[in-house]
């Protein structure tokens, strides 16, 4: 399934944003909110065909940056999430420093879709709620 407009656009901006030379740790791009990078993450996560295009979009997107912007990268610090906050809050109970972190992050994304997708996991209402269509 390819990627919708809006959310190539985010992408796309979010990496741009952090190839910045002022920047130094992962931010969300101008002109997207908070709110709207958690709408765009937790329809990707709620899609496994999405998921996995749209990690791949996020692992190509950080091969192309220059070698000093993945050196970057590699220094910002990588949240930790636990299980409980993957299944049951999503991507709402995330600050914007650590959405912009999972937004980028093709090791994350893959992460929570372990979590998320393991056979005896019991994600919560807001994975349940955008699989079924019920996201409002």
């Amino acid at each position: 399934m390819p990627l919708d407009d809006q959310t190539t656009q985010f992408l796309s901006a979010a990496l741009a944003r952090f190839a910045r030379p002022d920047a130094t740790t992962p931010v969300l791009p101008d002109g997207y909110p908070a709110d709207y990078a958690r709408r765009i993450l937790t329809r990707v996560l709620a899609d496994p065909e999405l998921l996995e295009e749209y990690t791949r979009a996020a692992n190509a997107g950080f091969a192309a940056w220059p070698p000093d912007v993945q050196d970057k990268w590699y220094m910002s610090p990588l949240p930790e999430f636990t299980d409980t906050l993957v299944l049951n809050q999503g991507p709402a109970g995330l600050a914007e420093a650590d959405l912009a972190r999972l937004a980028l992050s093709g090791t994350l994304l893959e992460e929570w879709q372990v979590t998320l997708y393991h056979p005896r996991s019991q994600p919560g209402r807001w994975f349940l709620d955008e699989r079924h269509g019920r996201n409002g």
